[in-house]
């Protein structure tokens, strides 16, 4: 009997996610509303994409000392912070369903280009952080027998 119910329950859910494989879900111009659970989750997520990106901004201003993790940091912002606005601007078209513009194959576009950015952002950061790292270590080598100023 709980099996049953639960299945029963979870059958408009099943439905909807075995949309997300028919290509007119995606590319429908005027497709019907979010559900208030899926709207409300994507509100989440891009509010809190924008809550990273001022955190990582404050972050790469706060920890100047740790040059290295400010760096970081300030690589993060961008990525976050923009994307986030782009996906509410996404959900407002499709909340005043604006008929091209709140079409689901935006959302995929959006999730690629979140990707790909990441991708590049932490392929520099894999890339450039080490090196960036050796030349500080070298350089309080050097500073170590080098004359200090006097008070």
């Amino acid at each position: 009997m709980i099996v049953k119910d639960t299945i029963k329950s979870l059958t408009p859910l099943l439905l909807y996610m075995s949309a997300l494989l028919n290509l007119s879900f995606w590319f429908n111009l005027s497709p019907d509303p979010l559900m208030p659970g899926s709207f409300r989750f994507l509100e989440l997520v891009f509010c809190a994409l924008i809550l990273f990106g001022v955190v990582a901004k404050i972050v790469s201003v706060v920890k100047k000392s740790d040059y290295l993790f400010a760096v970081g940091a300030k690589k993060l912002v961008s990525p976050f912070f923009w994307m986030g606005v782009l996906g509410l601007i996404l959900l407002v078209l499709d909340y005043e369903r604006v008929t091209f513009f709140n079409s689901r194959f935006w959302y995929l576009l959006w999730a690629l280009g979140f990707i790909v950015w990441m991708v590049f952002v932490m392929k520099k950061l894999i890339h450039d952080l080490p090196e960036r790292k050796k030349i500080i270590d070298d350089r309080k080598k050097l500073e170590k027998w080098l004359p200090k100023k006097k008070n």
